[in-house]
């Protein structure tokens, strides 16, 4: 499926993940920006999204790609048994979204808070701990537009260019991220490979690096199985 179709799918449709025998569990996550302000790729805001990461560790994130305007990664449980995948995409958007508020100095408007299940405390052997329970908060969460995302509509920068941290403020009440996301679990390390590859290539085909490698807005938190 290409990147157009991708976007356009005007539910997304997030099936459960399926447990297969003495294979890992690894899952593709895409989450948009609101309006799709490319507000994504710089300095202050990588190091926010992985410091977020590795936090909430219920869910680990492995390989990602940060582009202007959405969130390409994958991820594995960090918990037995499985944590909600949902809710950790929630959980975790909605810590970026407090923190890239502060950063930017672009108020978001008061988080609506919802009744969420505690994250089991069992940790898979060998993983972290630092996170045990979910904290409620969707602050920043955007439901997506009745035609759904626009997968071309990245507003350009202000004439007067972005702030001096290189992190753009969201307008006042505004918010930061579409409510919804997009998830397709890896069949296999070919599929996983091959995924890798499409998301990698996705400067190179946006005209933003010449090589995936001159992307700097990419990386690892956690090595997953299939790496």
């Amino acid at each position: 499926m290409n990147e157009r179709a991708y976007f356009e799918r005007r539910h997304p449709a997030h099936h459960p993940p399926v447990e297969r025998f003495n294979e890992p569990v690894i899952l593709l996550v895409t989450v948009c920006i609101r309006n799709r302000r490319p507000v994504l790729a710089c300095d202050g805001v990588h190091e926010l999204c992985r410091d977020v990461w590795q936090a909430a560790d219920f869910w680990r994130t492995g390989q990602y790609v940060l582009m202007p305007d959405h969130i390409h990664l994958f991820c594995a449980p960090g918990r037995i048994p499985m944590p909600n995948l949902r809710q950790w995409v929630a959980f975790w958007k909605s810590q970026v979204a407090r923190r890239f508020s502060m950063m930017s100095g672009g108020p978001i408007s008061s988080p609506r808070r919802t009744s969420v299940t505690a994250i089991p405390e069992t940790p898979v052997s060998g993983g972290p701990t630092s996170v045990s329970a979910l904290s409620g908060k969707t602050d920043g969460v955007e439901p997506v537009p009745p035609g759904g995302p626009n997968p071309d509509g990245v507003e350009p920068v202000p004439p007067e260019g972005p702030n001096p941290d290189g992190v753009e403020p969201v307008p006042p009440g505004g918010k930061l991220w579409q409510r919804d996301f997009w998830d397709t679990q890896m069949r296999s390390r070919t599929h996983y490979d091959e995924k890798w590859s499409y998301v990698q290539m996705n400067p190179v085909r946006k005209g933003l690096a010449q090589t995936p490698g001159d992307w700097p807005f990419q990386g690892e938190v956690f090595p997953l199985a299939w790496r």
